[in-house]
């Protein structure tokens, strides 16, 4: 494994080598989807220092180096290896540990802050525009981001005219069929699963605009995104969060109504009627407060 590699022969390294070393036991991420000139300049090294590196540590070509790096990152998201690497020595659920359940909220918190600093305002008001502008919004994620992408499409539903979440029988279908204009918006972090990039990459090759929000610009979306959203991305165990996610789903569905408020408060109070109406929630409808009369 790289990690060992990297420890096992690090007393033999030049400064440069340290300074890469430990960059990339912190990133595999990065490190395995970066070119070498990319890496080079995430880390304030010459692209030569990085080849040398891979050399150093028994690889044949950065290549090789950039694959391992790669499966040392996969590997870290297998779900019994997150469960086994909770916080400090495994012990965020265990009964010794004073506040277990703080540690998780931190978590949570701790993202959303990392958000509040690091997110693209400019980029939210960006996707916000593509998605204004859009004949008709789809919007794709299966598995754990499934969850925050149904978050993001069911309240673009309520001020838009076609928001669709894509079905995983009939994706392609749908987009050989997309309205022109449209935009498709994929929601995925890892572990990225293979059926979102075949989604993201077929749109960009028929020439439907495309989105995504993911955690980082070295995921395998961004080849064929026009507009990548990065947003903080945590874990709790084998859990994936969402909190961070959706607090910045929320600042794009708010970012959209914001640029046509006065269509958007119509819409609001045409569904306010309806629901009443249909009595969808409950204590507000005529057959509640027929109830009540009766009682």
């Amino acid at each position: 494994m790289l990690r060992h590699m990297i420890e096992s022969k690090a007393a033999g390294m030049t400064s440069a080598q340290k300074k890469i070393a430990e960059y990339v036991l912190d990133h595999f991420q990065q490190a395995g989807f970066q070119a070498a000139s990319q890496l080079a300049e995430a880390i304030g090294v010459s692209e030569a220092s990085v080849v040398r590196m891979s050399q150093y540590l028994g690889f044949s070509s950065y290549a090789e180096f950039k694959q391992e790096a790669y499966q040392e990152f996969i590997s870290s998201l297998s779900a019994s290896k997150r469960m086994s690497d909770i916080a400090e020595g495994g012990r965020l659920l265990q009964e010794d540990n004073a506040n277990p359940y703080a540690q998780v909220l931190q978590r949570d918190i701790d993202a959303i802050q990392s958000a509040q600093k690091n997110v693209s305002y400019h980029d939210i008001g960006r996707l916000a525009s593509e998605i204004d502008k859009a004949s008709c919004v789809y919007v794709a994620a299966i598995r754990g981001s499934g969850i925050s992408a149904r978050h993001l499409a069911y309240h673009l539903s309520w001020i838009l005219p076609c928001v669709r979440m894509l079905d995983v029988s009939s994706a392609c279908e749908t987009l050989v069929n997309a309205p022109k204009d449209s935009l498709l918006i994929v929601v995925d972090f890892p572990r990225y699963v293979n059926w979102s990039i075949s989604v993201l990459r077929t749109a960009h090759q028929i020439g439907i605009k495309t989105a995504c929000i993911t955690d980082s610009h070295s995921s395998p979306y961004e080849p064929y995104s026009n507009l990548t959203l990065t947003v903080p991305y945590r874990t709790v165990a084998f859990v994936d969060s969402c909190a961070c996610v959706i607090s910045v789903m929320n600042c794009i569905i708010l970012a959209v109504s914001k640029r046509n408020q006065s269509v958007v408060t119509n819409r609001l109070k045409q569904l306010e009627y309806l629901w009443q109406q249909e009595n969808v929630y409950a204590g507000e409808g005529r057959i509640w407060l027929s109830t009540l009369s009766r009682g």
